[in-house]
């Protein structure tokens, strides 16, 4: 979409580019999944270690 309606440019300042791929990273993520898990591990963890 970005290069077709023209958000991006190929030669856009090496920022931007990273802050797009940042951000798409995250999208395809899913980070809230992500946390939710690493939240159930963490309480995980602090069960066993109190055991």
């Amino acid at each position: 979409m970005g290069l077709s309606v023209g958000i991006t440019a190929p030669d856009a300042p090496l920022g931007v580019l990273l802050t797009e791929v940042i951000g798409m990273f995250l999208g395809r993520l899913e980070f809230l999944a992500l946390l939710n898990q690493g939240m159930k591990i963490k309480t995980q963890q602090s069960r066993i270690l109190t055991i």
